[in-house]
């Protein structure tokens, strides 16, 4: 059995093809798979890793969608790297500009409140900071359209991207939209926009349908992940904690309820602490660590009974394990514990976490708004996953 098979079926939580493309992208990130070179053939690939070679093609597929891999012929695959692929992906066939503009015009939107404005996400600026480099990168011009609007509190995602092409914008991307809208109100955007703005481009944590295009990271994912990787470390019985509810945690604690079922079956205990009222602001509240703390004490006041706790993001994770000392219980000896979304706190408190791939969904944002035209189109969806950060709270030592 070659190592690459035996890794597979070690983490049968993870589609298969996904721990393929996973394995595949860090040979072409660590220079094993170099620049220039062919890909082996999908059936060297598939006895290499003891999978079906209908696998092989839907990881390699995947590296294609995120410009890893470059498709030459209906054989030949060659590794590329990601800003070698996206020029060519994007500069060699872009779409035609309409009204005679000189470079693509591409409309931003999204509810950008300054970092010290309550409910402000971090996440947000960075991922249009990174879309505004690389469209001026590709020589475009850039049209920001701030859905913040103290005066207009009324105003959302919709309406912007309704602004963004009235003002014949060639693409608009949303970035992380807010949820006072349905998702019918941006599809019947992109349905009316159609002639008018090329594309409309979602950067979210789900997908969504056609006409929309998606540059997303599936909330699922953080789940299914962390439950595996404390089912790896030892937990048998297992917590998902979240202080307030919303689509994002729901999302969460289905992909670890997920996790448990594939992995472990009746050897697994799964169980949830989730907030049946969804916050007034739910952006700011998310963020708090007091909420938790109070929630973590009620629970914990009860004794220990789980020894793998899943928080829906880090404030959760902070408030359970400052109420935890407190009750002089030790993350890594008592318990495991994971968050999610890589706050610097996690750092002073050894949290296993996981960072977000921001600068990858704007990179692709970016190429699903200016790529091929309609004789070359792209994939609808581009989906990248969280990257897992182990530290010591996850590291059990001894269980009790």
């Amino acid at each position: 059995m070659s190592v690459s098979s035996l890794q597979v079926r070690q983490l049968k939580s993870i589609p298969v093809s996904m721990q393929v493309a996973d394995e595949l992208r860090r040979r072409v990130r660590s220079g094993q798979l170099r620049n220039g070179a062919s890909l082996p053939s999908r059936r060297a690939l598939a006895s290499e890793f003891g999978v079906a070679v209908g696998t092989i093609q839907q990881a390699v597929g995947q590296l294609i969608d995120e410009g890893l891999l470059l498709a030459k012929s209906t054989s030949r695959t060659e590794v590329v790297g990601m800003g070698e692929a996206l020029a060519t992906a994007t500069d060699a066939k872009p779409s035609a500009p309409r009204d005679n503009h000189s470079s693509p015009v591409v409309a931003i939107t999204c509810d950008l409140k300054p970092l010290s404005a309550p409910g402000a996400n971090i996440w947000i600026h960075t991922v249009v900071s990174s879309i505004e480099r690389d469209l001026t990168l590709r020589n475009c011009q850039t049209r920001f359209i701030n859905q913040y609007n103290p005066g207009n509190p009324w105003l959302n995602s919709a309406e912007t991207v309704e602004q963004a092409i009235n003002g014949h914008a060639d693409a608009v991307i949303v970035v992380f939209p807010d949820a006072s809208y349905s998702e019918s109100a941006l599809i019947r955007s992109a349905h009316d926009g159609l002639g008018r703005t090329e594309r409309i481009v979602v950067v979210s944590n789900r997908t969504y349908p056609r006409p929309l295009y998606s540059a997303f990271c599936d909330d699922s994912l953080i789940g299914l992940e962390a439950a595996a990787h404390l089912i790896d470390a030892g937990c048998r019985d297992l917590l998902f904690f979240a202080a307030f509810s919303s689509r994002w945690v729901a999302s969460r604690k289905d992909g670890a309820q997920e996790a448990a079922n594939l992995i472990g079956g009746s050897g697994i205990t799964f169980t949830s602490e989730v907030s049946d009222e969804p916050p007034s602001d739910a952006a700011a509240f998310a963020g708090q660590v007091e909420m938790p703390y109070l929630c973590a004490q009620r629970l914990l006041s009860q004794g220990l009974k789980h020894t793998g706790i899943i928080a829906a993001n880090d404030a959760c994770a902070l408030g359970w394990m400052k109420a935890a000392s407190e009750r002089g219980l030790k993350a890594g000896v008592d318990y495991a514990i994971t968050g999610a979304d890589d706050r610097p706190e996690a750092r002073d408190w050894d949290l296993t976490t996981f960072r977000m791939p921001l600068e990858a969904l704007a990179t692709a944002a970016v190429r699903l708004a200016i790529g091929p035209n309609s004789s070359n189109e792209p994939a609808a969806s581009l989906c990248f996953y969280p990257e897992l950060i182990v530290r010591r709270s996850s590291r059990i030592i001894s269980l009790q």
